[in-house]
Order: C-alpha cells, then structure tokens, then sequence
C-alpha cells in the first residue's frame, strides 16, 4: 500500500485467521493510525468486489486489524519499497542482516532479479534484435552503465542458454562482464570489502 505518495507498506491478509496485518518497515506512532484506517478501507473495498463476484460467507472489514510487530524495519527513511519488495517475496524469513544492511546492494539485486528473470520479455529481445546504429548497455555498477562489447554479449548469449552453469564458468561469465568484483563489494556473494 502506498501512503500518500512517500512511504510503502504491505497489507497481508489471512483469510483462515480472519486477521490482517500491517507490515510497516518504518513505523511511527504520528502515522500507524492513519494506515491502519488504510488497511481497514482496503477491507472494506474486498467486501464491495467480492460482493459481485462471489458469495462469501464473511466479510472482510470484520477482520482484526494489526500490527505486525516483527516486520523488518529498515535502517534509513528511504528504503521502504525495498523492504516492501522483500517482504513480499520472503514473507517473515529473515532476508538481510540488520546489523549490516546495504540499501545499494539490496536495490541492486532486486533491479538484476527483474532483469534477469525468465519472463522479462525485453531482456529476451535486447538479446535477440541487434539495434542499429545504438549501442546496447549492460550494468556493471548502480551508476555507470557500460557498452557491452562483442565479447560481453557472447558470454550472455551463452550464458543466458544455460551453458554457464558450474561456479567456475559463473565467475568467468561475471568477470567478462566486469561486474563480479563490483557485485561481491556491495554486500553479495563473495568476500565483501576484504576481497582485493
């Protein structure tokens, strides 16, 4: 849910316990009433929707309403949509060490998880159309994009059709690229910042 275009927050709706709860990742005591009146006006909406479409045998605005109180909280007043996102996708397993968040690494690997999934259909085309006279771009840090060269767009051809699959041709794949370096600084697999 998204209140009033400057923070997000998820609403996770258990229908068998007849509870809703409110994952906030940045809560406060001046906003947690306005969105639980959020989440309580999105029941309501269930209510009218599934009025039309479906005969329920309860309604969703007698649901309680709460807080989650073990939502992970994010470290910043900016990174509520990647706590959103992560929330969403693990749900209450713990997805990042408190204790050493990094917002750019987070941000990073959820920009290559969507660019690197089967369904994206644009990746499949950038892949497959050569583009005249305009150079193709791959990401090898959160700022500079790079020109891929011939050589780059080989390795992902031949990676992306699964021929990459053991950890050595993983590596070489990445160092092709020029992004594993930059990938395992930021917080992702390999040695951090200790890595030379």
């Amino acid at each position: 849910m998204n209140e009033g275009s400057v923070h997000w927050f998820l609403l996770v709706i258990n229908v068998s316990m007849k509870k809703a709860e409110v994952w906030d990742s940045f809560p406060t005591d001046e906003h947690n009433e306005q969105r639980m009146m959020s989440a309580k006006r999105v029941l309501a909406f269930l209510d009218r929707y599934f009025s039309e479409i479906l005969a329920l045998n309860f309604e969703f605005k007698s649901f309680l309403v709460e807080a989650y109180v073990e939502c992970p909280k994010q470290p910043n007043s900016f990174d509520c949509g990647v706590f959103l996102i992560n929330n969403c996708v693990h749900g209450s397993i713990t997805w990042f060490d408190q204790s050493n968040y990094n917002s750019e690494y987070h941000r990073m690997k959820i920009a290559l998880d969507l660019a690197n999934h089967h369904r994206n259909q644009m990746l499949k085309e950038l892949l497959e159309t050569p583009v005249r006279g305009k150079p193709r771009f791959i990401a090898v840090s959160p700022k500079t994009p790079q020109i891929q060269s011939d050589k780059q767009r080989g390795l992902l051809k031949k990676y992306k059709k699964g021929k990459g699959t053991t950890q050595s041709e993983i590596a070489n794949y990445s160092k092709g690229l020029n992004i594993g370096k930059n990938y395992r600084r930021r917080g992702g697999p390999g040695k951090g910042d200790n890595e030379k």
